[in-house]
Parts: C-alpha cells; sequence; structure tokens
C-alpha cells in the first residue's frame, strides 16, 4: 500500500542522514531553515516551533532562532545547545552587515 506521507519522510530522512554523515566525515557546519507552526501553549518562551522538529532534533546540536521586534529591534535566540547555555541577544542589521547590539 502506498502512503505519500510515509514516502516523504523516508526521503527526508535518508538525505538528512546523507547530509550529517557528510558534515561529520569533512568536518563541516551545516545550516538549514526550517518551516515554523505556532506554538500555542499560552506563556510559551518560544512562540515558534520547526517544523519535523522531532526528526530534526537527531541531526542538529543547536537551534538558533531569528526575530525582528520592531523596525531597530532584532534578536537571536539560541536553543537546544549541548555546547551553550540558552541564551536571547540583541542584534544590529546595518549596511556593513550583522553587528552586535552595543548598549
Amino acid at each position: 500500500m502506498y502512503f505519500p506521507y510515509q514516502c516523504k519522510l523516508q526521503i527526508s530522512l535518508y538525505y538528512l542522514n546523507k547530509l550529517n554523515e557528510l558534515t561529520k566525515k569533512h568536518n563541516l557546519i551545516t545550516i538549514a531553515t526550517a518551516q515554523v507552526a505556532p506554538n500555542f501553549v499560552k506563556e510559551a518562551i518560544i512562540r515558534d516551533l520547526p517544523v519535523g522538529n522531532q526528526f530534526l532534533n537527531h541531526f542538529f546540536t543547536e537551534y538558533i532562532y531569528l526575530r525582528k521586534r520592531n523596525e531597530e529591534s532584532y534578536f537571536v535566540h539560541l536553543v537546544n545547545s549541548s555546547l551553550f547555555r540558552e541564551n536571547k541577544l540583541p542584534y544590529k542589521i546595518t549596511s556593513e552587515g550583522i553587528k552586535d547590539y552595543k548598549i
């Protein structure tokens, strides 16, 4: 019997495994983007969750959420890290690129 969702899932997991093997073999840093879905927990610190999080956790050691609050206010939120504690920091986008926010 043909199950389209399961086939797509198997194909996705196959490519994630291959990407993981190449990353480890060649000592690379892999950056991937993911779709997000709303987190309906009322007091949630993270308001959006990556789609497929239950699978992505096996392949990526850190998640970085980039959020724009208004025209001048941007934040990066590091979560799910095995090396660093969870942290939220402001940053600026300028004509020269991304800059650390100076308070």
